[in-house]
Order: structure tokens, then C-alpha cells, then sequence
């Protein structure tokens, strides 16, 4: 059960304008009338597009948006725009952890996060589902899917919905609403997590035996892990050997040096960590096996 979200503090985190082009300018186009904000059901979820733009903009918070749920079963992710601008300003202070680790900057982005925030202030639906009104139906061909239990939501059997993707992305990348499945194909990047690639019985020749997944291999994660179960607050070597990650790493070094849209990097999963040395010892652990010194 999640805990209903209280008006102050939603204004806090998304801003006053950005409810306010909700309730004026989307919520009509969707159904139909502009409701008033209590009218409409807000709480925290998930959200897969605002937790991969904290990850880019190195924002360990916040880890859910906020979930505007509407009376025709429609909902949208909102971006915590302003609470993202706050952990910003602690991240552009990086600089003063004096951490001299030998890593490549190459790919970093060009601008702060705080500028681009700034930049998205007025973008503030991050992904959603939209139940088309019965207007869209006349006039557009629509490709409808129902990810609803997939978004964690849950609909009476009599009355399965179906609705149409939405993401609206900052400028890291361009926001559009994914109306074919043709568009959606092009989008559609895979995430190789080792941990849970390994936990799924799946095997470094299993992936290089299929050219098509390998070539939408485009960022990846690794975590200190069991076979059976994922703790992403421990460190790598806590109940693994370096032979369970290193021919991971040589196959992503290999689709480095392939693909130019590969983001070229590793990030190291830590949920919950207890404290920086934590965070500096798995960073040291990644590099030994990185450079194959462990």
C-alpha cells in the first residue's frame, strides 16, 4: 500500500508550473475535462526512464517519481525536477572527494547536471500509459499495449485497458511518443546486468552466439551477487571470484571497441551503501578487474 501524497509536498517536489500545465494543458487532452489536483490520485513508483537519467546524471536520488493515476485507468511518471536540482548541487561538488582514479572522461557529458535540469525544468512527464479517448480512435491508427501490470498497476480482469507508451526524455536524448512498433524497435537498448544475467543461467557464449542481441547491448551494470539471489549493497569479491566477471568484461571490451553507441561503461550497482570507503573499495575492486590485476 502506498501512501497518498499530499498536495504541499508534490508542489515541493515537481514544482507549481509543472502541475499546473498537467492540470491545464495534458489532463484535458486525456480525459476529457481539467479536473482539480485532489481529484487525482498521486503516488510514488517506479520509474525506468527517470531511474536511467538520475544514473547518466550520477544522482543517487531520487529513485521513484511520482505517479499521477487518472479516472480513466491513464497514468503518468512526473520527474521530482526540484529534488533532483537539490542532489544535483551535492554532485557538482564531486570534486572535493579527491578521488584520482584512472578512469576515462571521454564519454562524460558536457554540461552539469543542474544545467540540464534547468533546461527540463518544463518537461515533466517522464513515461507513462495512455488510454486513447474515443476522438484519438477516429482519427489516429494507434498501436495499443498492456503493460499496465507491468507498471505495478492492477485493473479488474472484466476490464483489461490497453493504452499507448509515452516517454517524454530531457535533452540527453529527444522526447516522442512511441505510436508503432516500428519506432519502438529502433528505441529498444539492453541493459546487460552480469549479476542477473548470471542468476538467469544465461552464459557470456550464450549472448555472442546472437548477433541481434549484441548489437543492442548498450550500457551495463555489475554487482557483487550469489547465483540465487541479488544484494546490490555488497562489494564484488564479498561471494564472488574474479572468474565469474571477467569474461563479462572482455565481451563488453569487445562491443566497446564494435559499436560506437555502446555507452562505454560499467556502472557499479550499490544500493544502501554504509559508507564513502564502502563505495571507494568497490570502486578499487572494479578497477583490479578492469585492469586484470586482481
Amino acid at each position: 500500500m502506498w501512501p497518498k501524497i499530499d498536495l504541499s509536498w508534490l508542489r515541493s517536489e515537481v514544482g507549481e508550473s509543472s502541475l499546473h500545465f498537467l492540470q491545464y494543458s495534458f489532463f484535458p487532452h486525456v480525459i476529457k475535462r481539467t479536473p482539480k489536483l485532489d481529484e487525482i490520485s498521486f503516488r510514488l513508483a517506479p520509474s525506468i526512464v527517470c531511474r536511467s537519467e538520475c544514473e547518466v546524471l550520477a544522482l543517487s536520488a531520487p529513485r521513484f517519481a511520482v505517479r499521477a493515476l487518472l479516472p480513466n485507468g491513464s497514468f503518468v511518471n512526473l520527474r521530482r525536477t526540484l529534488t533532483s536540482a537539490k542532489w544535483a548541487n551535492g554532485w557538482e561538488q564531486h570534486e572535493s572527494l579527491h578521488l584520482n582514479y584512472e578512469l576515462d572522461h571521454s564519454r562524460a557529458i558536457t554540461e552539469s547536471p543542474s544545467q540540464i535540469l534547468v533546461a527540463s525544468s518544463e518537461r515533466s512527464i517522464a513515461d507513462g500509459l495512455i488510454v486513447p479517448t474515443h476522438e484519438c480512435w477516429q482519427k489516429y491508427s494507434l498501436v495499443t499495449t498492456d503493460l499496465f501490470a507491468a507498471y505495478g498497476e492492477s485493473y479488474p480482469s472484466d476490464s483489461r485497458l490497453a493504452g499507448v507508451p509515452f516517454v517524454q526524455s530531457i535533452p540527453l536524448a529527444g522526447g516522442q511518443e512511441l505510436l508503432s512498433c516500428d519506432s519502438l524497435d529502433r528505441r529498444i537498448g539492453i541493459n546487460l546486468d552480469i549479476a542477473h544475467f548470471r542468476m538467469a543461467n544465461i552464459s557470456v557464449q550464450q549472448v555472442e552466439r546472437f548477433p541481434e542481441l549484441l548489437s543492442r547491448i548498450k550500457h551495463s551494470h555489475i554487482s557483487g551477487h550469489h547465483r540465487s539471489a541479488h544484494f546490490g549493497d555488497i562489494s564484488l569479491m564479498a561471494l564472488n571470484d574474479p572468474s565469474d566477471f571477467v569474461p563479462w568484461l572482455q565481451l563488453l571490451d569487445s562491443i566497446r571497441k564494435s559499436q560506437k553507441d555502446f555507452s562505454g561503461v560499467v556502472s557499479l550497482e550499490l544500493e544502501a551503501v554504509k559508507s564513502k570507503d564502502d563505495v571507494e573499495s568497490a570502486i578499487g575492486e572494479l578497477l583490479d578487474l578492469l585492469r586484470g590485476t586482481y
